[in-house]
């Protein structure tokens, strides 16, 4: 399985604070059954000015740590952008999820969907892939329940063959719609399966993945404390919310 978001870099944001949570998240994240994360720290102007070169080194510094530590993960390096002036200022110089051109992005919560569309299409102009960080966490993307699709596809956590087409979004949706048809890929927090960020946020993951919008999972962990509360209970909600819509079909399953 595959995190693609996750804070586990130690004191570069409000991730991780050493390298002994590090490694006390890689372990836990090992023994779930991932083989590879996605070391994806905020970049966030003024608050934390991670640059692509210091997120690789310290990658390169963890991933160390963790082989002398007998921990069997294999790290990438990424980044967490707000999307922003700044951010689309820098797009020269952007850190992708490891050797894709797949860049990680948050949206404001106070971001008009205009602005959006207009950030992301000028990523896609520059060959980028925006993959939107939790939608689920944002009203900006909230989803109706009302006709909802039976079942949509989930490329879950690990490398699945390109799907050939992109998911099919209800009406409902005019944002994520339009969003998805410009190449956009949406990335769910299995946090958010577990109710890490209320009832809300669980719900509308819920309304996400049965209508197939979430094209890659993250924990989104910050610390083991978390890690460990939410990981266990968000994976097994996965499987069994699949099993429920798909009818087996879409199962997460380890390899």
């Amino acid at each position: 399985m595959i995190d693609w978001h996750c804070h586990l870099l130690p004191g570069l944001d409000d991730g991780s604070r050493n390298l002994d949570e590090s490694l006390a998240m890689g372990r836990l994240l090992a023994e779930a059954g991932f083989t590879d994360i996605y070391c994806t720290p905020h970049c966030l102007h003024g608050a934390y000015d991670n640059t692509p070169r210091g997120v690789r080194h310290a990658t390169s510094g963890l991933q160390q740590a963790f082989l002398e530590h007998g921990i069997p993960l294999t790290l990438h390096p990424g980044m967490e952008y707000y999307l922003d002036e700044i951010m689309l200022a820098n797009l020269d110089d952007l850190q992708p999820l490891g050797d894709t051109r797949m860049v990680l992005v948050e949206a404001a919560q106070q971001a008009s969907p205009e602005f959006v569309k207009q950030a992301l299409f000028q990523l896609l102009r520059r060959k980028w892939v925006p993959v939107m960080a939790h939608p689920e966490r944002f009203p900006l993307f909230e989803r109706s329940p009302a006709r909802e699709t039976p079942c949509g596809w989930l490329r879950r956590l690990w490398p699945l063959r390109k799907m050939s087409s992109l998911p099919v979004v209800p009406q409902t949706e005019p944002l994520t719609q339009t969003l998805a048809n410009m190449g956009c890929l949406f990335q769910g927090n299995i946090s958010s399966f577990a109710g890490w960020y209320g009832p809300d946020v669980t719900e509308q993951a819920r309304l996400h993945l049965a209508g197939g919008l979430y094209d890659y999972f993250g924990t989104d962990a910050h610390n083991p404390k978390g890690l460990k509360k939410t990981l266990a209970a968000g994976l097994d909600a996965i499987a069994a919310l699949q099993a429920e819509n798909c009818r087996g079909d879409g199962i997460l399953a380890k390899g």
